[in-house]
């Protein structure tokens, strides 16, 4: 279990992309980013990249209310810089 933020940045290449996935066998590895506002109010943001597959991890951003908490994400892609493509982005992540 990770408690924080993943703040992913890079650009992977076609036919080698960056993946970020489960190691092994068990449980799914766990991001609580704990209702974190910072950088986007994402658990896990990845900024202006590319070439990223992000596979079977449980991610979640609360505080643990069922009030509102605001502009809250648990995986957030963003990209703000015109020269980098938006190619092969994926996201497979099993929710339970």
């Amino acid at each position: 279990m990770w408690n924080g933020q993943l703040l992913l940045t890079g650009l992977g290449k076609e036919g080698n992309p960056i993946i970020v996935d489960q190691y092994g066998d068990g449980d799914k590895p766990v991001f609580n980013g704990g209702g974190v506002v910072a950088n986007d109010g994402a658990t896990a943001r990845l900024l202006n990249g590319a070439f990223w597959e992000i596979n079977n991890l449980e991610i979640t951003n609360t505080t643990g209310s069922d009030a509102q908490q605001g502009k809250i994400w648990g995986l957030r892609s963003i990209v703000n810089n015109g020269s980098v493509a938006k190619t092969h982005l994926y996201q497979r992540l099993l929710h339970t």
